[in-house]
């Protein structure tokens, strides 16, 4: 039996174009929020183990396809914030981790925006 390839499950335009919108809120949220590095790494284990026992619904849509999507969407923003950011088919994204939070930090009335760069490669 051949490998499957990420590339070509993910290769119908609309999944690929969901994915390129869903990693950057992912993001944004986790900067918003002010995940920590111990917090990311578990829920990348997270991730990895609902994609390991779900990921054949990204492929045959089933009733776990939408948690499948959604925790590849999220470990791929993780992979983000680590040094030279995370590919996936022809999307690359990269992300600042959030600042540490101070001991006794001061009320912030809007957090910054995340800084994302996603670029997209051809082949």
């Amino acid at each position: 039996m051949p490998a499957i390839d990420p590339e070509k499950v993910l290769s119908r335009q609309p999944a690929m174009e969901t994915l390129a919108l869903a990693v950057p809120m992912w993001i944004d949220k986790m900067y918003r929020e002010g995940w920590s590095f111990d917090r990311r790494y578990g829920r990348a284990q997270a991730c990895a183990q609902a994609i390991a026992a779900h990921g054949d619904s990204l492929q045959f849509r089933d009733k776990h396809s939408a948690e499948a999507f959604n925790r590849l969407a999220e470990g791929l923003a993780i992979g983000a914030f680590q040094p030279g950011g995370v590919s996936f088919g022809t999307y690359h994204w990269q992300a600042q981790p959030p600042p540490e939070p101070d001991p006794a930090p001061e009320p912030d009335p809007a957090p910054a925006p995340a800084t994302v760069t996603v670029r997209e490669e051809f082949l």
